[in-house]
């Protein structure tokens, strides 16, 4: 990513500012509150963190940041759901949000009790194998699991997740056989490779990149568009197969009541705190590519990104 000079980044900071007065004069006029369904750590809290600082410093208002864990992140989506559609309270939250829906039932809100105001920001994850299974590149594990089918294990951080369900898709997709071993949390899934219980799995570039340096894992794939900065030497899934992708990505809602104004204001805002050094360094550094997508585009991405899980869901069986 090209770094703008800083007198570029302040005049490219100040044109969304001068847009967000145009779009809703006024707003915001009391403390923002982005609320986050996932507890303090991590790299949903992290990021939330630095939108808070950064768009309290384009705004001139406090913004600041609330977990509100529990129920797999349904209670802070709810409580976003039901709040006065201002835009003085906001969802934080990453793709589990979409995911949740479509695999649990009697949930106390649908998609559509949500504004999607931007995609801040995606982290792609690396497809990584322990050291031992006799494999150098992602045609190699294909070729490996079609004359060993069911016997290569993959970890994920949990049924029905980012970790499990672009394993499953990539699965549909080559013809293979693997065999699902889902923990809770990315931690463990990153020890069961470690400890040779499972032979592959997705994690992050960040995560990923000192087990690499130290031999104890090999990555396969980036599992993005393009290569990473952080790890050069690892191609892309895409220089070997069309239209996949296992990425993690970031992104705000407002309670789906939330003005049209509003909602333009609020994105202005954060494409303003994206340019901030502070933030874009910072996400950069962690191996993610910072977004600021309008409303417009995060809504056509996430009914995409609905319509692709529920295919591949047609052929899953999560009780399993």
């Amino acid at each position: 990513m090209k770094y703008l000079s800083i007198m570029a980044l302040a005049c490219c900071a100040a044109g969304p500012l001068a847009g967000a007065a145009t779009a809703q004069e006024g707003y915001p006029n009391d403390v923002v509150r982005i609320v986050l369904p996932v507890p303090p750590g991590g790299g949903t809290d992290v990021n939330a963190r630095l939108l808070a600082n950064s768009l309290s410093e384009v705004w001139g208002e406090r913004v600041v940041v609330e977990n509100v864990p529990g129920a797999a992140g349904t209670l802070g989506s709810q409580t976003v759901a039901e709040a006065d559609a201002d835009g003085h309270t906001l969802l934080f939250t990453n793709p589990q949000h979409v995911m949740i829906t479509l695999i649990r039932d009697g949930l106390p809100y649908e998609l559509d009790d949500f504004k999607p105001v931007s995609r801040v920001a995606e982290a792609p994850f690396v497809m990584v194998v322990h050291p031992d299974l006799p494999v150098e590149t992602v045609d190699e594990f294909i070729a490996y699991a079609k004359e060993n089918p069911g016997e290569i294990a993959y970890s994920s951080a949990g049924t029905g997740g980012i970790t499990h369900l672009p394993v499953e898709e990539f699965a549909q997709r080559t013809g293979i056989e693997l065999l699902h071993v889902p923990y809770q949390g990315g931690g463990p899934s990153i020890a069961a490779l470690l400890g040779n219980e499972v032979q592959m799995t997705y994690y992050t570039i960040q995560a990923v990149k000192p087990l690499l340096e130290d031999g104890r894992v090999r990555a396969l794939a980036v599992l993005g568009d393009k290569r990473s900065d952080h790890l050069p030497d690892v191609p892309a899934i895409s220089e070997m197969m069309e239209d996949y992708d296992a990425v993690n990505w970031y992104g705000v809602y407002a309670p789906a009541g939330t003005s049209d104004d509003v909602v333009a204001t609020i994105q202005e805002g954060i494409a303003a705190a994206l340019k901030r050094p502070e933030m874009n360094d910072r996400l950069t550094s962690d191996g993610a590519f910072p977004l600021g997508t309008t409303p417009e585009e995060f809504t056509s991405y996430q009914e995409g990104y609905a319509s692709r899980w529920e295919t591949v869901l047609q052929d899953i069986d999560l009780n399993q």
